[in-house]
């Protein structure tokens, strides 16, 4: 009688345990590859939108001061696309991590499934359980937003611009030599 129920338990545990693998079945790799790869699509227009504006920014600030076509025009550019490819990288790893946590969170309502299972006095309810456990695990609906990237690039880029401009052509009561030579020095020491 007791090796008979045993048995049974026994039975009922291993498919407990199918149950569990198969409510847990769409959870493969190529289910996460698609949650990243859709973590990345929410992300990189915004990246591409803001990027595409900064460059016109950048570009039509430089015009205005005809250092388009310098060194400041270089290096800001640079500046810029530097940044871009580095928001890049950052959407990947953060698309990259939100992915591994999505997979913990599987990995452990499974593993707390089985748990169970070896726990269970009432093995046979344990489908059940599976198949809520596994329809309560939802990917997120939405997927942060991107701050302005690139304010610092032109943030400082506007300020030093700015300075230049006003270091070819200064005006005002800094510039002596605009009053045709009339400063402080005329007159006696």
């Amino acid at each position: 009688m007791i090796a008979q129920q045993q048995q049974q338990r026994s039975n009922a545990q291993k498919k407990d345990i199918s149950a569990i693998d198969t409510a847990f079945a769409p959870f493969d790799d190529k289910y996460y590859g698609g949650f990243t790869k859709a973590y990345e699509d929410s992300l990189n227009p915004q990246l591409d939108f803001q990027y595409g504006r900064a460059g016109d920014q950048l570009a039509a600030g430089l015009a205005g001061t005809d250092q388009d076509q310098g060194s400041t025009g270089a290096r800001k550019t640079a500046d810029l696309y530097q940044t871009y490819e580095g928001a890049r990288g950052n959407i990947a790893n953060q698309a990259y991590d939100a992915t591994n946590q999505l997979r913990s969170t599987v990995d452990n309502a499974k593993t707390g499934l089985y748990g169970l299972v070896q726990q269970a006095i009432d093995p046979l309810t344990m489908g059940e359980q599976a198949q809520a456990s596994a329809g309560s695990i939802v990917a997120p609906q939405a997927y942060p937003t991107l701050g302005n990237v690139f304010s610092d690039v032109l943030g400082t880029g506007a300020a030093g611009l700015k300075t230049n401009q006003q270091s070819m052509s200064p005006s005002g009561p800094s510039n002596w030599f605009a009053g045709g030579g009339q400063g402080s020095s005329q007159g006696s020491f």
